[in-house]
């Protein structure tokens, strides 16, 4: 009732003590909100920061009063200290707020202030770019320095947001990634569960191979992977197969992790996790079993790469799903518009390579990649050329997508892998002896 007559150190003061408490008080919080915006001109640096991490930190959405923040902020960031500046844009991060004339501003002058920036305000500020996704080149490259300096007394938490924030926009840092193992491996205890599937997921995600880091996050993985909720568990399994790092004991142990919290598992978690485990060509039958039966549920959830992932997983392993390979033909025709080559070309593969019938699929799939067949590689255009001839399907297809490896071949003749030209062999015989085409290939195509 009487907020009105508070000051601006007042508002401050009050809405940061609920927020330090935790106290959460609706009525207080939608009351300060409009009052703080009538005033926000006659806020000083810190009562603005303050005023924002409260508000972020028991989550109550204010969207004019973020909006007229981050104009008041941007006029007196020359008067924010490194904590000031760190508060507000963890606030903008936490709340997913955009506000990028803010932290453009706000990248320019924490550069000149980064020497002031204890461990925490500077992984915090980092994070909130890496949140935002909002590129920041020069605060990203000065920050690295800044961090590796100080890494020594960075928290486990600090290193793994770092890290996330800059794998999350693609900025190369190899010296940090680098300084940041060797502290990580010295620090493994302090990790839970989020900190180390985050930090494994950052080093995965911009394919920084870090074999001692890898090797020793596997064996504390192994110890707390009861810890680990869907994504801990997909992220840490995915990181490992995408710098092709093998772990035989970790992937067995969340394998069985994994099935005891699958109804946790979202579409892609389910897609990555698979792949992961094709990837590494390493068989998990009855982690494979459970998921097919809970990819079927969530079907319609399902990305075309979600789906193309999770149909070459079971491809390479091997391991027949036969009722997820029907349900996932159903699904894939209604997202048919919506795969790449690759998708194509790694999903008819599955099928053929499983020997799983789905002709209305092939059919919708073939005319499709018909279409798009200028954007096929090697490996795409071949693979969807095997799998016609393993399923005995669509010889008019087929023979576009020969005439398109020849022509390829032309102008490359490195164009097939050994493995594409055994593919190709196999399809030649299936042309010629069974459909019996006459096929008349180029002299150093046939040689080869």
């Amino acid at each position: 009732r009487k907020i009105d007559q508070f000051n601006s150190q007042a508002l401050t003061n009050t809405v940061w003590s609920y927020a330090r408490l935790g106290h959460h008080s609706p009525d207080l919080f939608n009351a300060a909100a409009p009052e703080a915006v009538k005033k926000l001109e006659t806020f000083n640096a810190q009562e603005i920061a303050n005023t924002l991490w409260s508000y972020a930190k028991v989550g109550y959405r204010a969207p004019e009063l973020f909006d007229a923040a981050s104009y008041e902020a941007s006029k007196k960031l020359y008067r924010f200290n490194s904590q000031n500046i760190a508060n507000t844009l963890w606030s903008y991060g936490t709340m997913g707020h955009a506000a990028p004339e803010l932290f453009d501003a706000a990248a320019l002058e924490a550069v000149t202030k980064f020497y002031q920036f204890n461990c925490q305000a500077l992984s915090n500020t980092i994070w909130s770019y890496g949140k935002m996704r909002h590129n920041a080149p020069e605060l990203f490259h000065a920050a690295a320095l800044e961090a590796i300096r100080k890494l020594a007394h960075f928290s486990s938490q600090d290193i793994a947001n770092t890290l996330w924030s800059y794998a999350r926009l693609g900025y190369d840092a190899p010296e940090l990634f680098d300084a940041a193992a060797l502290t990580a491996i010295r620090n493994f205890k302090d990790f839970n569960s989020q900190a180390l599937s985050n930090m494994l997921w950052s080093y995965g995600k911009m394919k920084y191979a870090s074999p001692d880091l890898f090797d020793a996050a596997a064996l504390e993985a192994v110890n707390m992977l009861d810890q680990f909720n869907s994504q801990d568990i997909a992220n840490t399994v995915w990181s490992y197969a995408r710098v092709g790092h093998y772990a035989p004991e970790l992937f067995d142990t969340a394998a069985l992790e994994a099935i005891k919290k699958i109804d946790q598992f979202n579409s892609q978690n389910i897609a990555n996790t698979l792949w992961s485990y094709g990837k590494m060509d390493h068989a998990a039958p009855e982690l494979f079993d459970a998921m097919a039966s809970k990819a079927i549920e969530k079907l319609d959830t399902f990305t075309s790469q979600d789906i193309a992932n999770t149909l070459w997983s079971y491809g390479t392993i091997g391991h027949p799903a036969p009722k997820f390979f029907d349900a996932a033909a159903l699904e894939a025709i209604k997202k048919i518009d919506e795969f790449n080559s690759q998708e194509l070309g790694n999903t008819l593969w599955s099928y053929g390579t499983l020997g799983h019938h789905a002709p209305k699929f092939f059919d919708v799939a073939i005319a499709t990649s018909i279409k798009k067949l200028g954007t096929f590689n090697s490996q795409e255009t071949i693979n969807t050329l095997w799998a016609l001839a393993v399923m005995d399907l669509n010889v008019e297809g087929a023979m576009i997508f020969l005439h398109r490896i020849i022509e390829q071949f032309k102008s490359n003749h490195d164009y097939l892998s050994v493995e594409g030209l055994c593919q190709l062999y196999q399809v030649l015989l299936w042309l010629q002896y069974e459909q019996k085409k006459k096929i008349i290939l180029p002299k150093s195509l046939s040689d080869k």
